[in-house]
């Protein structure tokens, strides 16, 4: 399970909403972005996602001054992605399987 943090969005009205910059609902010209954001002609870059299995690991980047945090950049959730489930020691060579990283969303009530 992750859970969403952020995202960051292309608009063609405002160009670039980057994620990290909090909107306020109640301001007129934040309330047009956070619209704008979610019209489909917006291209969703990425979505800040929550590590939870833990915070900070050497191994795994975080995303930038959001330790423990992550950013899924949709190239990848759309995939396809090597995927090798059944292969002890995967190598690019050895690995013919692929998936689709992205799989499914849940949004809570009222969303």
């Amino acid at each position: 399970m992750t859970v969403f943090e952020d995202y960051e969005a292309n608009t063609k009205e405002f160009g670039l909403l980057k994620a990290g910059v909090t909107l306020d609902p109640n301001r007129e010209e934040d309330r047009k972005k956070l619209l704008a954001a979610l019209d489909p002609s917006s291209e969703i870059r990425f979505f800040r996602v929550k590590n939870s299995w833990g915070a900070v690991r050497d191994d795994r980047a975080s995303a930038p001054g959001f330790p423990g945090y992550h950013d899924l950049y949709m190239d990848y959730l759309n995939g396809p992605i090597a995927w090798c489930p059944d292969a002890t020691s995967p190598t690019k060579e050895s690995c013919k399987g692929q998936t689709v990283p992205f799989d499914s969303v849940v949004l809570p009530p009222g969303y």
